[in-house]
């Protein structure tokens, strides 16, 4: 069975409860809970103990057993059609054009509270979402612009490393007062910088109980100089194609968060995987 034939799925096997079990008390509780529940789905995906439905022809009484897919998103058998569906999904509702891709980054000092609050994750997708809304309308003061934009926000690195960073979608172009279309072109990536710490640290602070340790960083970071805080945000990218773009942000959202082509080596031990380093562009390897 396909189950049989995944790497992922021989390492969960092995290791999946085990690894779980050394994991208790070191994740927050809802975050270990939701692991536990998609390792159990993920261990019966396709076998029988997952359920089956069996056929029988009535010409000649030959049974096959078809079983049960698990159906979850994070599942090396079942993601990747989720992540189709989950595509389809977004880009019926999305505008035909042009789209800039924006990476947003939240410096090392804050990573431990989104660790340990993952219900304020979404206060990263709205503080990108507010930097990018303000810029836009800084192009054309006279005439208010709204551009199309969606948020995900991913909780890793392409090395597995708690790393949170926002991935936002927006227009290369922006509605006008009246419904006239304005294209954009231009993507300032020092005025992102500033706008997306002043709202990241203004929505924490004000998510955050007053005597929460972490009001002690925010105060550190909104008194730091630009140049020496970590709130990194990558303009760059383009794409033409809408279904690349959301290929590409939407993939971590409905799938394994790696894929089955960047393991190279597992020795029932230890595992080796590839990844792209950011910093050096270059392709590293890794082993755990």
């Amino acid at each position: 069975m396909a189950s049989d034939r995944s790497v992922l799925q021989q390492i969960l096997r092995k290791h999946g409860r085990q690894a779980l079990m050394a994991l208790a008390g070191r994740l927050p509780v809802e975050v270990w809970e939701a692991a536990r529940d998609a390792l159990e789905r993920m261990l019966v995906c396709r076998t029988p103990e997952g359920g089956f439905v069996r056929l029988r022809c009535d010409s000649c009484g030959h049974l096959k057993t078809i079983p049960f897919s698990c159906k979850s998103r994070l599942c090396p058998s079942c993601g990747w059609l989720h992540a189709q569906r989950f595509v389809e999904s977004v880009g019926a509702r999305l505008i035909r054009c042009r789209y800039r891709h924006l990476v947003f980054s939240v410096p090392a000092e804050l990573r431990k509270v989104f660790f340990w609050h993952r219900e304020l994750l979404p206060v990263a997708c709205h503080a990108a979402a507010a930097a990018t809304l303000e810029c836009f309308q800084g192009l054309c003061k006279q005439r208010r612009l709204v551009p199309g934009m969606i948020a995900t926000c991913h909780t890793f690195g392409r090395n597995l490393n708690f790393h949170v960073h926002v991935h936002l979608l927006v227009t290369d172009g922006a509605l006008q007062i009246g419904g006239v279309w304005q294209p954009v072109s231009f993507f300032p990536a020092r005025e992102y910088r500033a706008r997306w710490k002043y709202y990241l640290l203004t929505k924490l602070r004000k998510a955050l109980p007053a005597d929460h340790p972490a009001q002690r960083t925010i105060g550190r970071l909104f008194r730091a100089r630009k140049h020496r805080t970590g709130f990194i945000v990558n303009v760059e990218s383009s794409y033409r194609s809408l279904r690349l773009a959301l290929n590409y942000c939407c993939r971590y959202l409905a799938r394994p968060p790696i894929g089955e082509r960047r393991i190279l080596a597992y020795d029932g031990r230890y595992v080796t995987f590839q990844y792209k380093d950011y910093k050096t562009r270059r392709q590293e390897q890794a082993r755990y």
